[in-house]
């Protein structure tokens, strides 16, 4: 394992409180769940839940994260990292993906987001990361940017195709029926799933630095959220069943396939009762510039990094949809 852990703790003081920050890996990451329930919501977010998604390690590097404790030792603010493979050309490094940043609300203003996003960066240049980005809103883009030295990148364009269907997928999550309808979807989307080799990014064709995904990437996020590769009508698309279908990425070798593949969505989308089928591309990229010829831009997602000794130029970065740690 190349993996260390410098710090494993420190503190923070303010206003006279004194709060424990420290380094968590493994099973020892389960307890931020009531955090990220009380920040974000009852969404699912269970021991199984983040266990899931921060078994991911690459190179021996292993997603972890950064949280604050109160004097009572409950969990008040966290910042999760994921070790991402990127690769420009023949390079390839180690970055770290920042996640379910979360504050509880009686522990805001204290700058305890900032210490913690400082511990990602020390304990991810320690264990060989060479930048970290960040996919945020509005008002974390701001924070990010102006006060944390984040620069900004290219945003990420979204492009929704709304689908006339019956909307059987929000009425089964409303209904507690989620579980028989993902596997309705396993059963309808069973016979497109390409078993051949990994999706490589699309953006890493046009030349630019993209996240560097293998069969253990494609592995651990169809483990984490039930993303699948599929081949339809010789466009290959990587795709996510949940609030519609959600297209991670998709490749072909032409404009024509591209076409076919959509069509394809679309109907897949109405038989799963799906409402949309949503894309986010970097602009620039050749799937930007087809799905732009076709669809309308509907808002973006803003991304930011933080180089921490990268040979990879910052502007040469792209992405999509399947690179977000949520998808």
């Amino acid at each position: 394992m190349t993996d260390v852990r410098p710090l494993v703790e420190t503190t923070h003081t303010i206003r006279g409180e004194t709060y424990r920050l420290a380094v968590l890996r493994g099973r020892d990451l389960e307890m931020m769940a009531p955090l990220l329930r009380e920040v974000f919501g009852p969404r699912g977010f269970t021991p199984e839940w983040v266990r899931r998604k921060y078994s991911y390690e690459r190179e021996g590097r292993q997603a972890f994260a950064c949280l604050a404790f109160a004097d009572d030792g409950r969990p008040v603010a966290v910042v999760g990292a994921l070790p991402w493979p990127i690769r420009h050309g023949n390079r390839s490094e180690v970055a770290t993906q920042l996640a379910d940043c979360a504050t509880a609300p009686a522990h805001r203003g204290r700058g305890l987001h900032a210490r913690l996003i400082d511990l990602v960066h020390k304990v991810s240049a320690a264990a060989g990361m060479t930048f970290v980005f960040r996919f945020s809103n509005e008002l974390a883009f701001k924070i990010t940017t102006s006060k944390l030295g984040y620069t900004p990148l290219d945003d990420l364009v979204e492009f929704n195709v709304p689908v006339r269907t019956v909307w059987a997928e929000r009425v089964a999550r409303r209904t507690g029926l989620g579980r028989p309808y993902d596997r309705h979807v396993r059963q309808v989307i069973e016979p497109y799933v390409d078993s051949g080799a990994p999706l490589a990014s699309s953006v890493l064709a046009d030349g630019y630095a993209g996240v560097d995904r293998d069969a253990a990437f494609f592995e651990y996020k169809a483990a984490f959220e039930g993303s699948r590769v599929l081949n339809l009508d010789g466009a290959r698309v990587w795709l996510r069943a949940r609030q519609g279908l959600l297209v991670g990425d998709m490749d072909a070798g032409s404009d024509d396939e591209l076409d076919q593949g959509l069509d394809s969505l679309v109907r897949i989308a109405r038989k799963l009762g799906a409402h949309r089928v949503l894309f986010q591309v970097s602009p620039g990229t050749r799937l930007c510039r087809y799905l732009e010829t076709r669809l309308i831009r509907t808002k973006t997602r803003h991304v930011s990094c933080f180089d921490l000794g990268s040979k990879i130029p910052s502007d040469a970065l792209r992405f999509t949809f399947g690179d977000i740690d949520t998808f």
